[in-house]
C-alpha cells in the first residue's frame, strides 16, 4: 500500500469523527510532555469520551495504572 493512500484513509476517519466531537477537561497528575502537575487541559474526545489524539489515548490507558491524568468537570 502506498503512503498517500494510508494518509487519505486516516484523514477520512478524522473528518468523520470531527462531526461527533466535544471537548473534555483533564487534570494532569504527573509531569507529562511540557505539562505541569495540577494543570487542567481541554482535549477533543468522541461521543464515547475517547480522546482523538493517540498521545492522550495512550495516557488514558496508562492512567488506569498510575493515575497520571483524570477527567474533571469544567465550568459550564
Amino acid at each position: 500500500m502506498k503512503k498517500g493512500i494510508i494518509n487519505k484513509m486516516i484523514t477520512g476517519f478524522e473528518n468523520k469523527m470531527a462531526k461527533k466531537t466535544k471537548n473534555k477537561n483533564i487534570t494532569i497528575n504527573a509531569p507529562l510532555r511540557n505539562h505541569r502537575v495540577g494543570e487542567v487541559l481541554s482535549i477533543e474526545v468522541d461521543e464515547k469520551n475517547i480522546p482523538l489524539e493517540r498521545y492522550w489515548r495512550d495516557r488514558m490507558k496508562e492512567s488506569k495504572i498510575d493515575n497520571c491524568i483524570e477527567f474533571t468537570k469544567g465550568k459550564k
